[in-house]
Parts: structure tokens; C-alpha cells; sequence
């Protein structure tokens, strides 16, 4: 249990829309604001794991939650759940993959990989298709193409390893079966 005192900072247990989640209810991450650092300030700083707001005490002032760890980065495909150490350890392996990034499809994943020398990407695709398959994604569709860069949050300027799919009720016509 982690017990955090809300007079030097605010933590807010948000959904993937950044709507506030009951107590009780894992949250997909939180947003911190610093209220003691002035030469610093954190506002509304956002951090991928996952924590569960346990009911607060009658005689206490602090927040009180368990923590779960990073949920930002893992990958759903319906009822199966791929953690990024499935892919990265596929990809580190490969020494001359110097940068990546995974965007998780419909089907599988395309990978974007920043290489010091020209890669074999039909062996990696196939590594990497080999290790979904392995965690539980049966029939997973790889792409690997090379890329000068990975992309960058224009806000924070920090490359996102893992970029999940979006809900299925999010997505495209064409990308759901409409």
C-alpha cells in the first residue's frame, strides 16, 4: 500500500480519457501536480501505471493506493495481453536496431525500427511474429519497415515505444469491419 500526504502534491487516478476512476478501480494512469516545487512545477505531469485509490481512512488525509505497474504500453487484443518485454527483447537482440517503435494494428503490430545498417526485416517481422504468437496471439500480423526517426510527443518530446490501437469504437470503418 502506498500512502502519499496531498499537501505537497495531487494525484489524479484517471481513465484512458483522463475521467476520474472510483476507489477501487484500477486507473490506466495518473497526472501528478507538484504543489511544493516552485522552481519546477509539475502540473497535471501524466505517468503510465496503473494504480487503485483504496477507500480513504476517517482520520487520514492521505492517498491511499496500490500500485500495479505501467499499463500504457501493453498491447490488447481482446481477451489476450502482450507486455513490451514480448517485442523489446526481439528487438534488442538485434544490435543493429538502434531505435523503434511499435504501433499496435487490428491484427498484429507494425514496427519501425532505426538502424545503424540495413536490417534484415523479413527475419525480424517473422521473430517478432513468432514471439507474439508464442504470448498468445494466434495468427499475429508483423510489418517492419525501416525509418530515419521514430516519432516524437510534440508536447514532451519523449518517443513512445509503444503506441496501442485504439478502441475498437474509436476506430476507422474500414480498420473495425463497418
Amino acid at each position: 500500500m502506498f500512502e502519499l500526504n496531498s499537501d505537497t502534491c495531487l494525484v489524479e487516478l484517471v481513465d484512458r480519457d483522463e475521467r476520474p476512476v472510483p476507489d477501487g478501480v484500477p486507473s490506466d494512469h495518473i497526472l501528478i501536480t507538484n504543489l511544493a516545487n516552485r522552481v519546477q512545477p509539475l502540473i497535471r505531469y501524466r505517468i503510465d501505471d496503473s494504480f487503485t485509490r483504496a477507500p480513504e481512512s476517517p482520520d487520514c488525509s492521505l492517498l491511499r493506493a496500490t500500485i500495479s505497474g505501467r499499463t500504457g504500453e501493453s498491447l490488447r487484443w481482446g481477451g489476450v495481453e502482450i507486455h513490451p518485454l514480448v517485442l523489446s527483447a526481439v528487438l534488442l537482440k538485434h544490435g543493429e536496431v538502434l531505435d523503434y517503435q511499435v504501433r499496435q494494428t487490428v491484427c498484429g503490430v507494425d514496427v519501425a525500427v532505426v538502424c545503424a545498417e540495413r536490417p534484415d526485416v523479413e527475419r525480424l517481422a517473422a521473430e517478432l511474429r513468432d514471439s507474439l504468437v508464442s504470448a498468445g496471439l494466434g495468427g499475429a500480423q508483423v510489418r517492419v519497415s525501416r525509418a530515419e526517426s521514430v516519432e516524437r510527443d510534440p508536447e514532451s518530446g519523449k518517443a513512445r515505444r509503444f503506441i496501442p490501437c485504439l478502441p475498437e469504437s474509436k476506430l476507422p470503418a474500414s480498420a473495425s469491419g463497418a
